[in-house]
């Protein structure tokens, strides 16, 4: 008996060894399975996600196209007509301002003619029409398009320092400054941390890898004009042309320059940098409210002849920034009303999708006037050995402004000229 029992024992301690063997291993199976299939979801997903952002930029250059045919036959004078035939400069030309009104969905398939589907939907042909295999179900769903727009939306790098921004607005007349901020969270900064609280101080603003100094002219006239008006400041009355830099420092709140503050500045006998108040919240870092002064002749300022230069002086970094349009005629207040852009820049909000999973993409568009681009430099060499540039200039004693408000200082154009180099 005692030896039966023991060969009971023995069996069921084998016995046991082997279930918790068997658990342990279903338990490491299971788990490699799981990580297996977590894995494949994850890069189905990715490969989706992918496919659906290029949909979405397959409508933003469909979007690009419509904009050109829209603009084409604005330019041959066509206006919009609903009851005329698809394709044509008038249907096209009603299409464009219906969507703007609207919000309407089909503008890109109603101007270009593409194919759409239930709910508004254009496919996007992946492949060769025989090969059907591994379809992502490709279709940009939904294309927005505007050209009336809050605020104007660019950057400034090493490689494209100067931005040129036609003022043209629904209320230009009411226009009396803008809201300029920069520098946004969302650029990509060299030696930039976005957690630190260091920014430039005065005594370092140059140096500094931070925060960007920032260059503003600011062109104006009315419908008549002389060349000499954009470069002469009539006292503390007005201008034709303002110059700045404007310098970061390390305060709080969005800083506010009256149109005197800008005249004394941009003067040749007293130019130096604007301080504009930076910080580490919101979207953008440096936020500040300019005056315009008014026109030199006192005119009405014009439409077609006024315009904002932002340049990158200094550093190799880039910044994003944006530009309002202000139109209160306090100070304090100057932006509490604004007017929107309309035809500078064009936003493209665009759907797309790949099975039934969604991507969105907003894109701004230039819409720059080809046949009478805005120069960004007066003369510009390519660096090759053997080109030269000679330019003639000179100076005065005593020449700095053209009038004070007391008379006390003028300019007699008298001095001394240099040769030329």
């Amino acid at each position: 008996m005692k030896r039966n029992i023991v060969k009971t024992k023995s069996g069921a301690a084998a016995f046991y060894v082997v279930i918790f063997t068997t658990l342990l291993l279903s338990v490491i199976v299971l788990s490699f399975i799981r990580i297996m299939l977590s894995e494949a979801n994850k890069s189905s997903n990715n490969d989706l996600s992918n496919s659906a952002y290029d949909s979405a930029l397959a409508g933003v250059e469909d979007a690009k196209i419509a904009l050109v045919r829209y603009h084409q036959c604005l330019d041959q004078g066509y206006s919009a007509d609903s009851s005329a035939a698809d394709g044509s400069c008038q249907k096209i030309i009603w299409a464009m301002q219906n969507a703007a009104a609207t919000g309407d969905c089909d503008v890109i398939s109603k101007i270009l003619g593409r194919n759409n589907y239930a709910g508004g939907e254009v496919i996007v042909q992946e492949s060769s029409a025989a090969d059907t295999s591994a379809t992502m179900d490709q279709a940009y769903t939904c294309v927005k398009i505007s050209e009336e727009l809050d605020d104007y939306r660019s950057n400034v790098s090493s490689s494209n320092r100067v931005r040129i921004i036609p003022l043209r607005a629904t209320d230009m007349d009411k226009v009396t400054g803008i809201a300029i901020n920069w520098f946004s969270n969302g650029s990509t900064h060299s030696g930039y941390n976005a957690t630190s609280s260091k920014l430039p101080t005065k005594s370092n603003y140059i140096s500094s890898r931070y925060i960007p100094i920032i260059g503003l002219d600011f062109f104006q006239t009315d419908q008549t004009f002389t060349l000499g008006q954009l470069s002469i400041n009539n006292g503390n009355i007005g201008t034709d042309h303002v110059s700045v830099l404007l310098q970061p420092n390390s305060s709080s709140g969005t800083t506010r320059l009256s149109s005197s503050t800008l005249l004394d500045a941009s003067d040749k006998s007293d130019n130096y940098p604007l301080s504009v108040n930076c910080n580490n919240s919101g979207e953008f870092k440096c936020q500040a409210v300019f005056q315009f002064p008014a026109p030199f002749s006192g005119g009405k300022r014009s439409i077609a002849n006024s315009l904002l230069r932002i340049e990158l002086p200094y550093g190799d970094t880039d910044a994003d920034f944006s530009i309002t349009l202000c139109t209160g005629t306090d100070l304090n207040s100057l932006c509490n009303s604004t007017t929107r852009f309309v035809g500078v820049q064009a936003q493209i909000d665009s759907t797309g999708r790949a099975n039934d999973v969604y991507r969105r993409v907003d894109s701004r568009i230039e819409l720059v006037d080809t046949n009478f681009p805005y120069p960004e430099f007066a003369v510009q060499l390519s660096g090759t050995s053997g080109e030269t540039i000679s330019k003639d200039f000179w100076v005065t004693n005593n020449c700095w402004r053209s009038s004070e408000d007391n008379g006390a200082e003028y300019c007699d154009d008298s001095g001394t000229a240099s040769t030329g180099f």
